[in-house]
């Protein structure tokens, strides 16, 4: 039901100051979010273009004047009211409920808009949003919400791994929880090169990211890319760079915007470097006995490091990669401080290695190029997991190689 504009008043009355002050200190909100704000303070004639802006006007700054001001307008007394409220009220993102998924006090802002244009001779009376509105203002007021917590609490992206090693500052792993507040409302597109489709909307990338972030997030989106293959990541018909990031490669990645990358289905199994299936055995069962060497205090020493060496660093992000954990020091050290993580290694069976676990793998093993001897240096127990996972490696090429080759229907039977 709609509600006059006295019954809209009333409601402003009891937004809080703290949840409105909140409202315009965070980050840039959600387009319809701030379409309505925007249409609010021209109808209070002081309109403003951008997020920064409207920020740094006093009657923003100021909650109880804010407030004030919508409690006193008098929509007979301003000419374009309608105008300026009609077509913002009539986009289903700007209904009350979807806004209720933002921030407490935009419902009561949206019901003042629409009294206030309904006094002024607008459109009176608005149906209900459709589920799939609503549906999609759920998930971005949640990605808001995160966006707007204070360092510490929001989720953030992995330390570098890489970067540790001097790889150039290539991220270590995909977001973890939307990244810098800056581009949580910034979207990438990933589109086929084969079909042209698009395959999947990223939120929560930001420039820094490289193809491994957004090959990681793509393995989150659960797409078929087909056995013993991979995603190639592409930027204008080429394959990126290792190490390059979005910004680099001059990809959109202005807050708010869209970028776009490529992806290509290849084999991540190079036949011409595949081991023998006996090679591969002899040199497991030769790490297997790095393995079982190993005691807990062993493990305990390598996951103390604050700060690990940059080698033993990377065969501990190697290892997350294996068990398909968050690829950084954090993950690793959860990781290797489960207190059944040496029962997990001497029992892993290496021919089930995963695909995604293999590619993830892969990149610390030809990019990186990580080397046991340069490890050993730093740590015996780095060294000895680094031989395993490196014969782990191996070995689950081999039959990853197997399974691509054996049609899907054969699989199934067995």
């Amino acid at each position: 039901m709609a509600k006059t504009l006295e019954e809209a008043r009333l409601s402003l009355e009891f937004i809080s100051k703290k949840d409105l002050e909140a409202l315009w200190t965070g980050v840039v909100p959600p387009e319809p979010v701030l379409q309505l704000l925007k249409a609010m303070l021209a109808v209070l004639g002081d309109p403003s273009d951008d997020w920064e802006s409207m920020k740094g006007k006093k009657l923003c700054k100021d909650a109880k004047q804010f407030v004030s001001a919508l409690l006193s307008f008098d929509p007979k007394q301003r000419a374009g009211v309608v105008e300026l409220l009609q077509q913002v009220l009539e986009q289903e993102g700007s209904y009350p409920e979807c806004l209720a998924f933002y921030s407490s006090p935009l419902p009561v802002f949206c019901q003042w808009c629409r009294a206030v244009c309904a006094e002024a001779g607008g459109q009176a009376t608005f149906g209900e949003a459709s589920e799939e509105a609503i549906a999609k203002a759920k998930e971005t007021g949640e990605l808001y919400k995160n966006a707007c917590k204070p360092p510490g609490r929001a989720g953030t992206r992995s330390d570098s791994a890489s970067a540790a090693a001097g790889q150039g500052g290539d991220s270590a792993a995909a977001s973890q929880g939307g990244g810098d507040p800056r581009y949580w409302n910034w979207e990438l597109l990933v589109r086929s090169m084969v079909s042209g489709e698009v395959l999947a909307k990223l939120h929560g990338a930001s420039p820094d990211w490289t193809f491994r972030d957004i090959r990681q997030a793509l393995q989150k989106e659960d797409l078929n890319r087909g056995r013993g293959m991979k995603w190639q990541i592409m930027h204008d018909g080429q394959p990126i760079d290792a190490h390059a990031s979005l910004s680099t490669l001059g990809i959109n990645t202005e807050p708010g915007s869209q970028g776009e990358v490529g992806v290509v289905a290849v084999s991540f199994i190079d036949t011409d470097k595949l081991m023998s299936e006996d090679e591969a055995k002899q040199r497991l069962e030769a790490a297997r006995e790095q393995i079982d060497s190993l005691r807990k205090a062993d493990i305990k020493e390598l996951a103390s490091f604050a700060k690990p060496p940059q080698l033993c660093e990377l065969v501990c992000c190697m290892l997350c990669a294996l068990f398909e954990v968050e690829q950084s020091w954090a993950g690793a050290k959860r990781l290797l401080s489960d207190s059944k993580i040496l029962t997990k290694l001497h029992g892993f069976d290496a021919e089930e290695t995963s695909d995604d676990a293999l590619i993830g793998m892969q990149w610390y093993i030809e990019t990186t190029q990580l080397d046991p001897d340069r490890v050993r240096m730093q740590s015996m127990a780095a060294h000895g997991l680094c031989l395993w996972l490196i014969a782990v490696y191996n070995i689950g090429l081999v039959h990853a190689h197997r399974r691509q080759s054996q049609p899907e229907e054969e699989e199934e039977e067995e």
